[in-house]
């Protein structure tokens, strides 16, 4: 199998999402660091204690977000070359071309903001929203209007199995009146912990996964549907 250029193009470092069969038959989810590469073979290194202990070797399923691209590469393991660090063989890959430079998904999240001499009054504690995110910005609506321009700090909840707390500073570049007597406001994240950019980034790939299973399932069940006869 000739190495494909997109796999050439994945720096070690990059954020990886790795779904691995177990024993029981069940799919687990991890994330992990891609490291070293060298066809056909990678090596993927997961953080913190949460490891592929009970696994089978083969049908791992790595999925990265290099930004243009998205990769998804079936793999085996070849050996553990540390509790954290495994050295998987590629068997297969394939890519799409993404619009943006990063992954914008919608979701819902707890949302809090923060401004010097702004008054947020529906801001005292975090609303549950639903926003359009990615690690360059979030838009979403609110009952009231937002300054053009204006500096804000905001708090983010991200839900999941843990919910994660991010925090981050931004500018606001668009907010517009909408029929509802809401307003659509679009913000820029201008300063973030490098931490905090990787909990969002993994957000939205877990979150585009759960959107994609969501409309295949929509769509596997309107299928099923009985044909009417005219």
């Amino acid at each position: 199998m000739p190495f494909n250029p997109i796999e050439k193009s994945l720096a070690s470092g990059l954020l990886a999402k790795i779904s691995i069969p177990s024993n029981e038959g069940l799919a687990l989810t991890f994330f992990a660091r891609l490291q070293g590469f060298n066809y056909p073979y990678i090596e993927a290194e997961f953080p913190g204690k949460k490891l592929p202990d009970d696994f089978i070797a083969d049908d791992w399923v790595v999925t990265v977000n290099s930004g243009i691209h998205l990769v998804s590469i079936q793999a085996r393991v070849e050996n553990r070359l540390s509790p954290n660090l495994f050295r998987l063989q590629i068997l297969h890959s394939q890519h799409h071309v993404q619009g943006r430079r990063h992954q914008r998904v919608e979701a819902e999240v707890y949302l809090r903001c923060f401004s010097d001499g702004l008054d947020f009054k529906e801001w005292v504690k975090p609303l549950r929203k639903k926003v359009d995110i990615s690690q360059t910005g979030i838009r979403f609506l609110s009952d009231g209007g937002f300054p053009l321009g204006a500096h804000i700090r905001l708090e983010l909840y991200l839900l999941g199995p843990v919910l994660e707390k991010v925090m981050f500073e931004g500018q606001v570049l668009r907010t517009v009146a909408k029929e509802s007597k809401v307003h659509e406001v679009s913000i820029q994240i201008t300063e973030v912990d490098p931490q905090d950019e990787e909990k969002i980034a993994a957000f939205c790939m877990v979150q585009q996964f759960q959107n994609m299973k969501t409309k295949a399932e929509g769509f596997s069940f309107l299928k099923s549907l009985p044909t009417l006869s005219r």
